[in-house]
């Protein structure tokens, strides 16, 4: 990182290791964003067999920091799973089985759920996630290598032959919708709202 002189309220900057890369598409044409696309589509969550609620995913988590003001702790990351994800997800973008992918490192899956929804314009409902501890775990959790992704239903044996084949857990967590924000019964909100926050926010917090 360039930015080796910023302070953050008045103090040093964070250690802010980053590597860049740069990647070849040989098909334009075999390429996926981050925005949910079609009403319908399904949902899936790449890298975790299930929507973990543990709060060691809270270690060093926006959360923490803009909820709880505490910067404490540090994720954890299995380079080997890490691959294995970024294999899978390669196959089914250039076999053309899934419409959109986002990681879920900044932020947590509800972050992410979020994101796709407003790059796309489309809601979600997610009735695939069964939280049976903490909700601020599994929802804002920065657990490493998850990728969300959507893609028709009638590609989910496509998305799991690929994700068996690399050793990649995956799960359903619902289908993409029109203009709602649910997940469960924990968050039920138009999206409208949320796009609303997420353009304007910083601008009313510095007016403010």
């Amino acid at each position: 990182n360039v930015s080796l002189y910023n302070d953050t309220q008045g103090r040093g900057i964070y250690p802010t290791p980053i590597i860049g890369c740069l990647g070849l598409l040989e098909d334009v044409r075999a390429n996926v964003g981050v925005g949910f696309r079609r009403a319908g589509d399904a949902m899936a969550l790449l890298g975790a067999s299930e929507v973990s609620a543990d709060t060691a995913a809270l270690a060093g988590s926006e959360y923490l920091k803009a909820i709880h003001w505490l910067v404490a702790g540090m994720p954890s990351i299995d380079i080997a799973a890490e691959a294995a994800l970024q294999r899978a997800c390669r196959r089914l973008v250039s076999e053309r089985v899934i419409s959109s992918a986002h990681d879920c490192s900044d932020g947590g899956l509800a972050v992410a759920l979020a994101e796709c929804c407003i790059a796309g314009g489309r809601g979600v409902e997610c009735d695939g996630i069964a939280v049976g501890g903490r909700w601020d775990a599994a929802l804002f959790g920065e657990t490493q290598s998850r990728i969300v992704a959507s893609l028709p239903p009638d590609r989910l044996s496509a998305l799991a032959a690929i994700c068996d084949a690399e050793g990649v857990p995956w799960t359903t967590l619902g289908y993409v919708s029109d203009a709602r924000f649910r997940i469960g019964e924990l968050i039920d909100m138009p999206l409208s709202e949320i796009a609303d926050a997420w353009r304007n926010g910083l601008q009313r917090a510095l007016e403010g």
